[in-house]
């Protein structure tokens, strides 16, 4: 099973890696994976046991239940609609073991904290929440019938604005699949594109739109980002489908969407946020 959700909110510290009980793999095993550390873990309420797989270039940690007596691997665990008393059991003790990973060998990455800090310092803008009192509204029965939009999958939905009230920031808790539903539309656009099409514009080619899978986490994965605008020239080049992805639900050809985890270069981060400060408000008004 893929446990590779937990990279979006947290850093492994490697040297406390060898404590937690992972050793590096033979590199023959790993057939130019890169550096591969496995570790095992007797689950104390049954005569199984859990083996985690951590590949740190990748942000990849996947988990695997074996019988103690027999050394054959416990199928049922690895798949995701499994039900009953002991699957259920199993999963409880590997969770147990992700969380004990999570607090002895990572530390946090809330990017999002220290992003609405940078923002606050950098420009002297407080985040606003535009939906939170719909949200609100509607889950006291008197949800806003003129939209009949899902408030309360925004109520946490922060917005920062320029001097002249516009956005040049929205940051927003989605899920991969959305924020990844992006690549596709730049696809199906190249496909459309005429072949004299001028190379890197935004409907000619994006290097990139095609690797969705570069990011390990499962579709439904929750992750924080945040919807900056872009030089239109600029945005396929930009694009990585790692951190940073074409803009959920806003103009694909004038803003993008970055991804608020610890996959992300922070620095880069706030160099493109100035920048869509920048385009939002004027040159002129750069703080």
């Amino acid at each position: 099973m893929n446990y590779s959700h937990i990279f979006s909110a947290f850093v492994p510290k490697t040297e406390k890696l060898e404590s937690f009980g992972f050793v590096e793999v033979d590199e023959t095993e790993t057939a130019g994976s890169g550096k591969i550390l496995r570790c095992k873990k007797p689950l104390p309420l049954s005569a199984f046991y859990a083996e985690f797989t951590l590949n740190l270039e990748k942000s990849l940690l996947e988990a695997h239940v074996f019988d103690g007596e027999t050394g054959e691997r416990y199928a049922l665990f690895d798949v995701p609609g499994a039900q009953g008393t002991f699957v259920g059991e199993i999963r409880e003790e590997v969770q147990r073991l992700i969380d004990e990973f999570c607090k002895t060998c990572c530390v946090s990455a809330d990017l999002r904290k220290d992003y609405f800090a940078f923002i606050e310092r950098r420009f002297a803008v407080k985040p606003e929440f535009p939906w939170a009192a719909e949200a609100k509204s509607a889950r006291t029965g008197a949800a806003n019938a003129k939209s009949g939009a899902n408030t309360e999958a925004y109520a946490d939905a922060a917005v920062f604005r320029c001097p002249n009230g516009k956005w040049f920031a929205l940051a927003m808790d989605i899920t991969y699949r959305q924020m990844q539903s992006g690549l596709k539309a730049i696809d199906a656009e190249r496909a459309a594109a005429p072949a004299s099409a001028t190379p890197g514009t935004a409907s000619s080619s994006c290097e990139n739109s095609g690797k969705a899978a570069a990011v390990p986490f499962s579709a439904e994965d929750k992750v924080w980002c945040v919807n900056l605008k872009a030089a239109p020239d600029e945005i396929p080049l930009l694009i990585d489908a790692k951190s940073i992805f074409p803009a959920y639900h806003m103009n694909k050809k004038h803003w993008i969407t970055v991804a608020l985890t610890a996959a992300t270069d922070f620095d880069k981060l706030c160099d493109l946020t100035g920048r869509s400060f920048e385009l939002v408000a004027g040159k002129g008004s750069r703080k």
